[in-house]
């Protein structure tokens, strides 16, 4: 079993993510993994995202890498979409094997079939077409949101589920009744935070959960995850553990 370093760029993201991980490994295994996490005040993220800066990102995740080395990692994981615009620049760099959130999401995509998605998440991610190449490139269609609706997306991220404010039931219904309405084969999640409040019931078609996915590439990589938890996995994917 690998030791698993996880790279936190918000608390939520990174706590989802670990615990995901943690219910893997657990699931039909009484086998706990090896985690260990390093993070960085987020201020120093959201200010260099803000920019549009992804060497900054890279020098900030670099410096977690390679005090997760010292630890003894073996594999680095990175729950946040957004700072995987630096993705590239992080895996030349970094001194540990690095996964990346868009291949698993990419491939999951292509595993069940979808020809048109919708992508959530930051507006950095959303109008910077984080996913919009990887996913052309495999004849997947990105349809287009408003930018109205990004902008409410972005907010209900950034101002809500960060930071911890339970108050956003409007700003949620009014983003979900919108998606809704949108002709498409399934819904990125694209923010690891998203999960927190958004599944297939309530968006009402199927979600691809990224912080999951990421999550399921990482105990698969520790070698321990059997074609029957894969099975269990592969038909719980759009309906969260609670």
């Amino acid at each position: 079993m690998k030791h698993i370093g996880i790279v936190g760029v918000n608390p939520p993201g990174a706590a989802l993510c670990y615990e995901e991980i943690s219910k893997i490994s657990l699931l039909k295994h009484d086998v706990a993994l090896e985690i260990s996490i390093n993070s960085l005040p987020f201020d120093l993220y959201k200010t260099a995202m803000m920019a549009l800066d992804w060497r900054k990102i890279a020098d900030l995740i670099l410096a977690s890498i390679k005090k997760l080395a010292l630890l003894g990692v073996e594999i680095i994981i990175i729950p946040a979409n957004t700072v995987h615009f630096a993705i590239e620049d992080i895996k030349k760099n970094s001194p540990v094997p690095v996964l990346s959130i868009l291949n698993t999401t990419i491939n999951w995509c292509i595993e069940q079939n979808y020809s048109s998605v919708v992508v959530l998440g930051t507006k950095q991610t959303m109008r910077g077409e984080l996913y919009t190449k990887i996913l052309s490139d495999n004849a997947i269609m990105e349809v287009t949101i408003t930018e109205s609706l990004q902008d409410d997306v972005h907010r209900l991220i950034m101002e809500y589920i960060i930071p911890g404010n339970k108050n956003f039931d409007t700003l949620l219904n009014s983003i979900l009744e919108a998606v809704k309405k949108i002709k498409c084969d399934a819904v990125i999640l694209a923010c690891t935070e998203l999960p927190l409040v958004m599944d297939s019931n309530n968006v009402g078609k199927p979600i691809v959960d990224t912080t999951r996915l990421l999550a399921i590439e990482a105990v698969k990589y520790s070698a321990i995850l059997t074609d029957d938890i894969d099975e269990h996995i592969n038909t719980d994917m759009n309906l969260r553990h609670n």
